[in-house]
């Protein structure tokens, strides 16, 4: 009964009076993605113009609130997941695209991984084993050539390419490292997010202090170890004043949120007005 309803409402939007069309929009948007489907046939069989536009425009709208829905879920659940959170940012331009696909390929280089780091005794040789597959072997670096594309920002869109920023390079260097159970997390400095090794003693403190962190890592630098002096000259050089939150771990809420401000950047940056208001909304779950 449901399914006829649904198709019945559909049908409604090729009437040309705005004043259904608005009515029938709004029937609609409170429907879930189980709508999707019917939404897609028809717009693969439209045979009018404004018909096809206004499936489009619905079938964009029930999406986006579906991504929205499943950010806020995956913040309430705890946010272990990282790259699942990087997934969903992706899901945001790719709607179809599955998980298990983006799991599957960091799966893939994990399998190279296992079976080197498994002879390597300290951190600093597991860092340089990693950093041999990474960043040698699968070649990921930073794309000096595009820096401010939106592609950039897109976890699968970075895998295939091997061309990313310091946000999605860390993830995947922390996807990596989670994996291997190297405790391995990300920070977040001003206008740079890094990673930091965290002393194994120290895994399980309730509150982690900079002296649990053994030394950090620079993706964008294809894997370069730092010490806590080499962040000090940093922050020294943007002009800012050191705050204890720059040298321990951040959270999965704070790096997707880091995703999602610089993803509205580089869409500012060609006038796409549009993409940055949904962003934005996108950014008020993280907010809230």
């Amino acid at each position: 009964m449901e399914n006829q309803r649904v198709k019945a409402l559909i049908k409604l939007l090729e009437d040309p009076n705005e004043i259904v069309y608005n009515a029938v929009e709004k029937a609609l948007l409170k429907e879930d993605k189980h709508i999707l489907p019917q939404l897609e046939l028809a717009w693969e069989k439209a045979n009018s113009d404004i018909f096809h536009s206004r499936l489009n425009n619905i079938i964009h709208q029930i999406q986006f609130k579906t991504v929205k829905k499943e950010m806020h879920e995956w913040i309430a659940s705890g946010a272990e997941d990282l790259l699942y959170g990087s997934y969903l940012v992706a899901k945001y331009r790719y709607y179809d695209l599955l998980f298990a696909s983006v799991n599957e390929q960091i799966n893939s280089i994990w399998r190279d991984l296992r079976q080197t780091i498994k002879f390597c005794r300290t951190p600093i040789e597991r860092v340089k084993c990693i950093n041999s597959v990474v960043f040698e072997k699968y070649n990921f670096s930073r794309n000096a050539d595009n820096p401010a594309s939106h592609r950039n920002n897109y976890i699968n869109d970075v895998i295939d390419s091997h061309k990313g920023n310091h946000i999605t390079l860390s993830i995947i260097y922390v996807a990596l490292c989670n994996r291997l159970n190297i405790p391995v997390r990300c920070v977040s400095l001003p206008k740079l997010l890094i990673m930091c090794y965290i002393d194994e003693k120290a895994i399980y403190d309730d509150e982690l202090k900079s002296d649990s962190v053994l030394f950090y890592i620079n993706a964008i630098s294809r894997g370069g170890v730092l010490g806590k002096k080499e962040v000090d000259v940093f922050l020294a050089q943007q002009g800012i004043t050191p705050h204890s939150r720059y040298y321990i771990p951040c959270s999965n809420v704070e790096v997707i949120r880091r995703l999602l401000v610089n993803l509205s950047y580089t869409y500012d940056l060609v006038g796409n007005a549009a993409t940055v208001s949904e962003i934005e909304g996108l950014l008020k779950v993280f907010d809230n």
